[in-house]
């Protein structure tokens, strides 16, 4: 192997390096916008809970005050 072969080689092995280093970090990245969205989704569910507790409680006291 002469000189020029050498370079190309590890040329080769650092190029295979780095595209696995970045699949490694859009995979991460991905994760990390996935447990992102997922804890918006929670946080918009649980608003959502709350909204309807609260519209469920006003109608009970609109009901209790038809009743008297």
């Amino acid at each position: 192997m002469d000189m020029g072969q050498k370079q190309f080689r590890s040329h080769q092995v650092l190029t295979m390096y780095g595209l696995i280093q970045a699949s490694i970090t859009l995979r991460m990245l991905m994760d990390c916008t996935y447990t992102i969205r997922l804890k918006k989704t929670a946080l918009m569910g649980k608003i959502l809970d709350l909204g309807q507790i609260q519209m469920l409680q006003r109608a009970q006291t609109s009901q209790g005050a038809n009743l008297e």
